[in-house]
């Protein structure tokens, strides 16, 4: 079976190349070369936008820290501790008699 494959094979012309390659690389170097100044101007772009998005998060989050931290020191830690629940509580209802 495979000697006749290998003999129908053998008969086949030989494909016919439309375009030659021996040239093919220095044509993708030169057209990689060609698109580079533009590529290289977006990514700085991009990379700058990028760092004054994390610049910017990081003030932010600097400044909620800052003012909650404040806003902490003056209270005390036990009426925070049970903020959420002075309505519904156990002692607001032993306070108003259940």
């Amino acid at each position: 079976m495979t000697d006749r494959l290998q003999a129908i094979l053998h008969r086949l012309p030989p494909p016919a190349l439309d375009h030659s390659l021996d040239q093919l690389e220095p044509q993708v170097w030169a057209r990689i070369d060609r698109l580079r100044p533009a590529g290289a101007a977006a990514l700085t772009s991009g990379l700058r936008f990028q760092l004054a998005a994390a610049a910017l998060a990081l003030v932010v989050g600097m400044a909620l820290g800052w003012a909650n931290t404040s806003v902490n020191r003056s209270r005390s830690d036990e009426s925070l501790l049970y903020a959420s629940y002075i309505e519904t509580g156990p002692m607001a209802r032993l306070e108003s008699g259940l």
